[in-house]
């Protein structure tokens, strides 16, 4: 079973893959609203809709870990730095 995520760890994971709450919200499932108010911490959704979310973030890159979020660099984007 996974482990949900907090508004904290959702915001800098959708943030860092650089993906609206609108677009999030339509691969979630999960209205944009209660995206909003959960990354804001005035709401905390039940544990399946934080897990949708995380399956949501997760299909796109990220990575959660130990409390933190990763998102891997494009190996294009590294040769270039």
């Amino acid at each position: 079973m996974l482990t949900v995520i907090t508004g904290r760890e959702c915001k800098a994971a959708r943030q860092g893959l650089d993906m609206t709450r609108e677009q999030l919200a339509a691969v979630s499932n999960v209205h944009k609203r209660t995206i909003l108010d959960f990354e804001n911490g005035s709401r905390s959704p039940i544990p399946a809709t934080r897990q949708a979310l995380r399956m949501a973030l997760e299909a796109a890159g990220a990575i959660f870990e130990d409390g933190r979020v990763c998102i891997p660099v494009p190996a294009d984007e590294t040769m270039s730095a």
